[in-house]
């Protein structure tokens, strides 16, 4: 709990509190009409509240949940006879100031581990790494994402790398250029399961045999008791995560509506 009472966020937003309400308090003793300071006031505290909420691992996870609860089921990690390919969707790098100080980002690690963990388990023919960079050498977050599943033990020539996606859109259409895919592929998709949904929803345009695999799960990340009504910046970001994923969500769905 210490933590978290001299965190940044809880110390901006108790600031921010007790500022709206010395305001309010300041305007109210006046006797002038000031409704535009009032209305100020009122917004700063307005704000101050949202972000307090969002902040709440409570609110957070909830809201995550939203993204995440199609995807719980225990055997949806079995997998199915009949998968030819598994496909990773990349999620981010940690760059260092030279290559070899390069790491997978956290969520790029865990789609990795969980999906190499799935393809040991299928009858699978290839492991596919999904996702390029912008800048010199957009190939560097699938050869990490590679050596990785190396290392756990995946043959060199079972593994193929897609870095030409930039993006969740772009995924399936770059897949599809590879030798070892085709439209009629049975296919399995890893990434973090507050990510499947907006992923099933592209993957299925192209691939009539598809199976979603969930690699990381947000909203089961809680604080217990009353810790779970204070704000952190790991409930904020989680919240943040997920208001941007279904954004995405209703973007791709209008950019297909008009295209």
């Amino acid at each position: 709990m210490a933590k978290t009472l001299v965190s940044p966020l809880f110390l901006i937003i108790t600031f921010l509190l007790l500022v709206s309400l010395y305001l309010f308090s300041r305007l109210a003793s006046r006797e002038k009409n000031l409704k535009k300071e009032k209305i100020a006031a009122g917004l700063v505290l307005l704000a101050t509240l949202v972000l307090a909420v969002i902040s709440t691992p409570i609110f957070a996870n909830n809201l995550v949940n939203f993204l995440e609860a199609t995807y719980q089921e225990e055997d949806i990690l079995t997998p199915d006879d009949e998968i030819e390919i598994v496909t990773i969707l990349s999620g981010g790098i940690n760059q260092g100031p030279g290559e070899e100080l390069d790491i997978l980002g956290g969520s790029s690690a865990q789609r990795v581990i969980r999906g190499v963990k799935y393809f040991k388990k299928s009858n699978a023919d290839y492991l596919i790494m999904q996702g390029g960079l912008m800048g010199e050498d957009p190939g560097r977050m699938t050869e990490l994402m590679k050596e990785l599943a190396l290392i756990m033990g995946v043959d060199r020539d079972r593994v193929w790398l897609e870095k030409e996606s930039n993006n969740t859109r772009e995924h399936p259409e770059e897949i599809l250029k590879l030798p070892v895919v085709s439209a009629d592929t049975n296919l399995a998709v890893v990434t973090s399961a507050w990510h499947l949904w907006r992923s099933e929803r592209e993957f299925a345009r192209y691939f009539s045999e598809l199976t979603m695999v969930p690699a990381e799960f947000l909203s089961h990340d809680e604080k217990r008791g009353i810790m779970q009504f204070f704000p952190s910046t790991t409930s904020l970001k989680t919240t943040t995560r997920t208001i941007q994923e279904l954004i995405g969500i209703l973007w791709y769905q209008i950019r297909h509506q008009i295209s």
